[in-house]
């Protein structure tokens, strides 16, 4: 079953899977002041545990995504993301 949490914006902030009453994921959002998501956090209580995983993102004054935890978003000739690089601009 899954439970959805939302903000006063109608934003998703929160998911959570569970299965006969044990919690099988969830995960958290946060959202900056431009409403743009800002972070993500994790968690996955079951085996194999996995640790707790927060995603930091930012963006850019076009409102690009610019980095993702600190790596730097690479977008093609025509503006689609393509993928990060293992350094920052």
């Amino acid at each position: 079953m899954a439970s959805y949490g939302y903000d006063l914006g109608n934003r998703l902030t929160s998911l959570s899977i569970t299965a006969n009453g044990l919690i099988l994921a969830q995960w958290q959002a946060q959202y900056d002041a431009l409403n743009q998501l800002s972070q993500v956090a994790s968690i996955d209580p079951i085996a194999p545990v996995k640790p707790t995983n927060d995603t930091a993102i930012t963006y850019d004054d076009s409102n690009e995504i610019l980095t993702i935890d600190g790596t730097a978003a690479i977008y093609d000739d025509n503006g689609a993301y393509i993928g990060s690089s293992t350094t920052t601009p």
